[in-house]
């Protein structure tokens, strides 16, 4: 009888721990109002080489879901949304979908294919 109750005691435990490390998971999920701001290019690589050609870009995400970025050149809007860990860049010359790799309140690294070629461009909030 005392093995029993041994049982149930440590399943108990064990459901909890799983329960709280599944809780303390979506509580870090990246939220849409975490991306809101102005992010700047700190590194970039393409097709697993580093590219200076990203130098001065940028990602300007605005609370009404509009992202202001120059990656093709020139300043371009576009609407934005979060799916996830994924970015879904839309409405505008280039629709794109970043996969959120790394996120802090000061950095930010997404992984991209964009026309063939892929991307992992590391950000860095402005101030």
């Amino acid at each position: 009888m005392r093995n029993k109750h041994l049982c149930i005691i440590w399943v108990s435990l064990l459901l909890s721990f799983v329960g709280l490390a599944s809780a303390c998971g979506e509580e870090g999920a990246v939220q849409a109002e975490d991306l809101v701001g102005r992010w700047e290019i700190s590194s970039a690589m393409r097709g697993g080489k580093v590219t200076t050609t990203m130098d001065q870009m940028f990602f300007d995400f605005g609370t009404d879901g509009k992202l202001v970025t120059n990656m093709l050149g020139q300043d371009q809007t576009f609407q934005y949304t979060l799916d996830g860990n994924t970015i879904q860049q839309r409405e505008g010359v280039l629709e794109a979908d970043y996969e959120i790799v790394h996120f802090a309140t000061d950095s930010l690294v997404l992984r991209s294919t964009i026309r063939s070629q892929q991307f992992l461009l590391t950000l860095r909030q402005a101030n």
